[in-house]
C-alpha cells in the first residue's frame, strides 16, 4: 500500500502479509489531504494498483 500527502512529494509504503483486510496507518499530518493506493503480488512480481482514494485527516485530532 502506498501513500502520499498532496502537501509533500514523498510517497510512503506499508507492506502487509496476506489475509490483511484492514490496515491503520498512524503518523499521519493533521489538516491534510491524502491520496492512497492499494496492490497485491505474488512470487511472480506485483499486479496493477488500485484506482487511488482520496482521504482527509482533521484539523485538530489524531487519525489514524
Amino acid at each position: 500500500m502506498d501513500y502520499t500527502s498532496t502537501t509533500s512529494d514523498e510517497t510512503k509504503s506499508k507492506e502487509v502479509q496476506a489475509p490483511t483486510q484492514y490496515l491503520e496507518i498512524e503518523g499521519l499530518e493533521h489538516n491534510t489531504n491524502y491520496t492512497i493506493t492499494v496492490m497485491a503480488s505474488t512470487s511472480k512480481g506485483y499486479g496493477p494498483a488500485s484506482e487511488p482514494i482520496f482521504v482527509a485527516t482533521d484539523k485538530d485530532q489524531t487519525v489514524s
